[in-house]
């Protein structure tokens, strides 16, 4: 079978930073690629699901049954918060925090706070953990547990 080669044109949008304070949307000139092979992502996406679903729902049913509750909190494609012991954990999830396909167990918490994906707060060993996805580093200094919530904003710039 002859090789083909797929070529894809596109324009991209991305962000830029106005003068007015501003974030705005700026469309890219035309741009040419290799095209990738589409069932591979779609395949490995799906895996991922498939196997965060399953566990969190293992996790969920074995400490219902376990301890009368829901110990199950959220996972990521690289991460999973859970109120489970470690050590129980790991009967249902392969953790390592740098082996591909591991999940990283980010510490356990003593308290947290959920917003939506990839944004969450946590107190692990008395220190605040912030992951927020788009939130700027400069703006951790303004986030304390009662503003933390969506439509949080950081001089104006930045929404949650």
């Amino acid at each position: 079978m002859e090789n083909l080669q797929l070529l894809l044109t596109f324009k991209a949008k991305f962000l830029i930073f106005g003068e007015d304070d501003i974030v705005h949307y700026s469309i890219s000139e035309k741009e040419e690629k290799d095209g990738i092979y589409l069932p591979v992502g779609a395949f490995i996406t799906a895996y991922a699901r498939e196997k965060t679903i399953r566990t969190s729902q293992s996790i969920k049913d074995y400490s219902i049954e376990k301890y009368g509750k829901d110990l199950y909190i959220y996972s990521d494609t690289d991460s999973i918060h859970s109120l489970l012991p470690i050590e129980e954990l790991k009967k249902f999830c392969d953790i390592d925090p740098v082996r591909l396909g591991a999940w990283k167990h980010e510490g356990n918490f003593e308290k947290a706070k959920f917003i939506r994906q990839k944004c969450y707060i946590e107190m692990i060993n008395d220190e605040m953990q912030i992951t927020c996805a788009g939130m700027p580093k400069s703006c951790y200094k303004y986030v304390n547990w009662e503003d933390f919530k969506t439509g949080f904003t950081c001089s104006r710039k930045t929404y949650i």
